[in-house]
């Protein structure tokens, strides 16, 4: 996993590119880093002043971040997780700075994200020596309408050292710029945990990372109710009529 953390170049080159279209939005780029699981980077898919302005109003409500964030057991271990994190509930411009990047991200995903099929968006603080050690999203011991069937990361600040988002059972290691959006999801299509999705958030070498995390629990995603969320772009062949 050291290697992975110490290259300052993204390790595995993407399978292939593409431009995705989006109403609205100009054209995003996609690279496709890892077919099973699926792990997709979308290129400046926020913007520099929203990301900027996010971090700036989310300074004052900071704290600590927990892990076990499944709805029980949540704790603090500064062993596993050295961050700060919260979710910013006022002021109303910055959930409408949020919301505003919701509905790309529900195209790109191909999965219902409104509360509760996801959880609110967690904004995250490293600082030097920042880290999160190798861990899943999702747990099968978490009751099944709240299992994380996919994450979404934004990387909303840049001039960083350090801080690559790895895979060590893929050996994927991702440098992210400001504003990429990475996507993967963390069951197969039978429903079980893909034990290859085991990611780390590597120790920050020097300046401060911020990115934003958006859960995608199962609630209300599978079965007939899914046929209303985006195209499937993205997702699996039958990864939405699975039954948790």
């Amino acid at each position: 996993m050291s290697q992975l953390c110490e290259s300052e170049e993204q390790i595995a080159q993407p399978l292939y590119c593409r431009y995705v279209f989006i109403h609205g939005i100009m054209p995003i780029q996609a690279e496709i880093l890892h077919e099973e699981p699926y792990v997709v980077v979308f290129h400046r898919l926020v913007s520099k002043f929203d990301s900027n302005r996010v971090i700036k109003l989310m300074e004052p409500y900071e704290k600590q971040a927990i892990i076990g964030g499944l709805g029980h057991g949540a704790r603090t271990n500064s062993a596993i997780r050295n961050s700060t994190s919260g979710i910013l509930e006022e002021p109303a411009y910055t959930q409408c700075i949020i919301k505003k990047w919701y509905p790309a991200i529900k195209t790109l995903s191909g999965l219902n994200i409104i509360e509760p099929a996801a959880e609110k968006m967690a904004i995250t603080h490293y600082e030097t020596g920042g880290y999160y050690t190798v861990h899943y999203d999702s747990e099968m011991t978490s009751p099944p309408h709240l299992r994380r069937l996919g994450t979404f990361l934004l990387y909303l600040s840049g001039n960083y050292r350090g801080g690559n988002t790895i895979f060590p059972h893929m050996q994927l290691a991702f440098t992210p710029q400001q504003g990429d959006g990475l996507l993967f999801y963390s069951h197969l299509t039978n429903t079980l945990l893909d034990e290859k999705t085991l990611h780390m958030g590597c120790p920050l070498k020097d300046g401060n990372k911020w990115i934003g995390s958006l859960w995608i629990r199962n609630f209300t995603q599978a079965g007939p109710a899914a046929t209303c969320y985006g195209d499937g772009l993205y997702v699996k062949p039958g990864f939405l009529q699975s039954s948790f």
